[in-house]
């Protein structure tokens, strides 16, 4: 009797170990899988973003010279909204900085169409008025320093441990002319004892004589 109830315990306890390991490995495939898909759409995200900030950047610089008409960038922003049905992939912060930056370029994209007149399929005349010049300065900026800030948040993860991913630069390094003069190198004690003893200048009576 004895020996039955312990194998039908046994039998038992080897069943709910097998559907426990079953689980724990198919949380881990899930688990991989979903940090799998968060990454592809991170990086058809952030080329998308970082198109869409080129082009509104070339539109300030068109804006500050006034001799040409400026781009819609409309296209890119149905293009990057194509993406939009797997925003629950991605955390919280990143998801309400590729939405807040999306608002923006919708703000911009409004703004060229009111203040300014329509040449064609994708471009718009600069603003006659002063006004609505800075007006439309202002929501440019906006909206690059917006899209530069979801451009952060889906920059590279870090590594288990605090290291940055590889790829990831630094701000000096990314920021132009940031020079630093490198640091002195001591010279080796063999050299430093080889080297001769400098001579006090002479006196300015003897230079004189």
């Amino acid at each position: 009797m004895w020996w039955s109830v312990i194998e039908h315990v046994s039998q038992l306890g080897f069943m709910i170990a097998i559907v426990t390991v079953s689980r724990t490995w198919s949380r881990r495939a899930q688990e991989e899988r979903q940090r799998t898909e968060a990454e592809r759409l991170r990086s058809a995200l952030k080329i998308g973003i970082s198109a869409l900030r080129t082009r509104y950047e070339g539109n300030l610089r068109i804006l500050a010279h006034g001799d040409l008409p400026l781009v819609s960038a409309r296209n890119q922003i149905c293009l990057l909204r194509t993406q939009f049905g797997r925003l629950t992939c991605l955390e919280a912060p990143e998801i309400e900085a590729v939405m807040a930056a999306s608002v923006a370029a919708e703000c911009v994209e409004s703004e060229m169409a009111i203040a300014g007149g329509k040449l064609g399929a994708v471009v718009f005349e600069i603003p006659k008025r002063r006004a609505a010049q800075e007006v439309l300065r202002s929501r440019l900026r906006d909206a690059c320093s917006l899209l530069a800030t979801a451009e952060q948040h889906l920059g590279p993860r870090e590594m288990p441990g605090g290291e940055p991913a590889l790829g990831e630069q630094s701000a000096d390094t990314r920021c132009a002319g940031d020079f630093r003069e490198p640091a002195a190198v001591a010279a080796p004690d063999n050299v430093a004892r080889r080297r001769p003893p400098l001579r006090a200048p002479a006196a300015v009576g003897e230079m004189s004589g």
